[in-house]
C-alpha cells in the first residue's frame, strides 16, 4: 500500500516485493519450461565454448584441481 501511495521502499520490502513478482512470473508451466530451454541452450553454448578453447579448457582445469 505504502508504494500505491508514493513512498519509497525500504530495501527489505523492495526484496520482497521482488521476490513475489518473480515468483509470481515462474508460476505458470510455460514460464518454467522457457526459463529449462533457456538455462539448457546457456549451459550448452557455455560448454560448447570452453571444449572448443584450448585455452579457456586449461583455465576451467586448473581452477577445478584447486
Amino acid at each position: 500500500m505504502r508504494l500505491l501511495q508514493g513512498e519509497k521502499l525500504e530495501d527489505k520490502a523492495r526484496y520482497e516485493l521482488a521476490a513475489l513478482i518473480a515468483s509470481m512470473h515462474l508460476r505458470s508451466d510455460t514460464m518454467r519450461q522457457q526459463y529449462a530451454g533457456f538455462e539448457a541452450r546457456t549451459l550448452t553454448g557455455m560448454t560448447q565454448m570452453m571444449f572448443s578453447n584450448d585455452g579457456a579448457w586449461a583455465k576451467f582445469v586448473e581452477r577445478q584441481a584447486r
